[in-house]
């Protein structure tokens, strides 16, 4: 009698199939979003949020910041925004009216002192916080680097009362 070779063992094609499948369902997850940093992407918002945020009123001071995180790079930007108001609360309150009739709708209301929005229309989120001489000062709440960028704003525009505000093409909280 001859030996038995694998295809004649009982059960070896079933269990060739079970590893055919097994293999199949490896390469089907390795080549799929779950390693998205085989496939970079960059989001970053679309120019009708910064032309939203331009409108009201002067920019003294932009920047942006990227970060990366599993292949995707988020770029954020950073506006210091002069809107004419008498102080930082009336400031606030000004910007959030002209964004709502823009169709922006406050997400996180936290007047006086800070306002998240959301725009489904230009699929973004912006964070606007008010602030005085004070605060600029001693910037609670502030990241480091958008505070030192309201700083030099002040300094270079002599202007009192100014607005940050952080655009992302996520949702802030």
């Amino acid at each position: 009698m001859g030996m038995l070779g694998p295809s004649r063992l009982p059960g070896w094609r079933g269990a060739a199939r079970i590893i055919r499948l097994s293999l199949a369902l490896d390469l089907a997850l390795l080549f799929s979003g779950c390693h998205s940093e085989l496939w970079p992407g960059t989001e970053q918002v679309s120019p009708g949020v910064i032309d939203d945020i331009r409108s009201l009123g002067t920019i003294v001071a932009e920047e942006s910041s990227e970060i990366t995180w599993d292949g995707l790079t988020t770029i954020t930007n950073v506006f210091v925004v002069d809107v004419n108001g008498s102080a930082a609360t009336p400031s606030l309150n000004r910007a959030m009216d002209l964004l709502e009739e823009y169709g922006w709708e406050s997400t996180h209301d936290r007047r006086p002192t800070s306002v998240a929005m959301l725009s489904s229309r230009l699929d973004a989120s912006i964070y606007m916080e008010g602030f005085d001489d004070d605060a600029v000062s001693s910037p609670i709440g502030l990241a480091a680097k958008t505070a030192d960028l309201a700083k030099k704003a002040q300094a270079k525009n002599s202007a009192e009362r100014f607005l940050v505000i952080e655009a992302s093409p996520y949702d802030v909280e």
